[in-house]
């Protein structure tokens, strides 16, 4: 990716928690997981095994790949969450 976007884990760091709360509380957390890449096997792992498991899919997925927050955000309209993605 050569797109001028900030990488999440450079801009969205303060941000990951407050968008992890939004998604995580209901089952959309697992639309994004999904949209990002990771498996179902991935996915319910983090769904079975961990506390908060949008802040691990964000983490992951920041870590693995550069994510800018304009794909995080192209992520989340397509997973009909404008709303969330407005406040990234």
């Amino acid at each position: 990716m050569n797109d001028k976007s900030p990488g999440i884990c450079k801009v969205c760091v303060k941000n990951i928690s407050f968008l992890s709360f939004r998604v995580t509380g209901r089952e959309e957390w697992k639309v994004v997981a999904e949209a990002l890449g990771l498996t179902p096997s991935e996915i319910r792992f983090l769904d079975n095994r961990v506390l908060n498991p949008a802040d691990a899919t964000l983490s992951y997925v920041a870590h693995q790949r550069m994510l800018t927050v304009g794909n995080l955000y192209d992520v989340l309209a397509a997973c009909n969450l404008p709303l969330i993605a407005d406040d990234i």
